[in-house]
């Protein structure tokens, strides 16, 4: 993930340890290993490091695709693991040692099919997702699954998937141009999202989109400017825990 996103992520932790321990028995327990390389297993190699450290608990890995890595190795070595926001569905079948503070995708799939009930009701919508994202393609699965299983769904809606180039292949572009959507759902992350967010604004389609949580999360700067320009609202979507603090 973007150096940026994780040194967001490390601060937060950090200065709720602080509050709880103080800075000086903070700086006794608390070790950090950042690896930023580009590699998709740089968590494996960062997870490596602190092992040989001899460490008791592993703290981090906040997207799906590091969390879903590092899991398996943390719960078969017997580590206490709590991973920061990472919301894929199978963190929950590694046992009691492993945690996440991210919302049950299950919840997230049911509320946010609640939303596009009630905002685009008897409208047609195009869900994109991400062949190359691990969390993208969870969320597009859940989705899939929910609307079959659902007795109460009534959402029309097209799966589609980002080409290589993480835009939309031109038919689809025709299909939006001609009006066939109302809505879009855009099931990858920010900085993934440039790509196409880019190609809407060139060919001039501004329709309503619906945002997945890690939007309220991640590092938006690449898409900042094309978003403050469109006039077609963006939601994003995010399950919050009743009586807490809300954005």
């Amino acid at each position: 993930m973007p150096a940026k996103n994780q040194e967001a992520f490390f601060s937060g932790f950090e200065l709720g340890v602080k509050e709880i321990l103080g800075e000086k028995k903070t700086k006794e327990v608390l070790t950090v290993e950042q690896i930023v390389n580009g590699s998709p297993t740089s968590s494996l190699k960062s997870l490596k490091t602190l092992k040989d450290r001899n460490v008791k608990m592993i703290v981090g890995f906040p997207t799906s695709h590091e969390a879903v890595q590092v899991a398996k190795t943390t719960f078969q070595d017997g580590f206490l693991t709590i991973f920061a926001s990472a919301g894929h569905s199978s963190l929950s079948e590694f046992g009691p040692t492993v945690f996440t503070t991210g919302e049950s995708m299950k919840a997230y799939v049911a509320d946010t099919s609640n939303l596009i009930q009630n905002r685009f009701k008897d409208q047609n919508g195009i869900f994109i997702y991400n062949l190359q994202s691990l969390f993208s393609m969870n969320q597009k699965n859940e989705f899939e699954k929910y609307f079959l299983e659902s007795k109460e769904n009534k959402i029309s809606v097209d799966f589609v998937s980002l080409n290589a180039d993480l835009k939309l292949d031109p038919a689809h572009v025709v299909q939006l141009k001609k009006g066939k959507y109302q809505y879009m759902f855009l099931s990858s992350y920010a900085d993934e999202s440039a790509g196409i967010l880019n190609q809407l604004d060139t060919e001039k389609i501004d329709i309503p989109i619906i945002s997945n949580s890690s939007w309220t999360t991640g590092d938006i700067e690449l898409i900042r400017r094309i978003i403050s320009e469109k006039k077609a609202p963006i939601i994003t979507s995010a399950v919050w825990v009743p009586g807490g603090l809300t954005p």
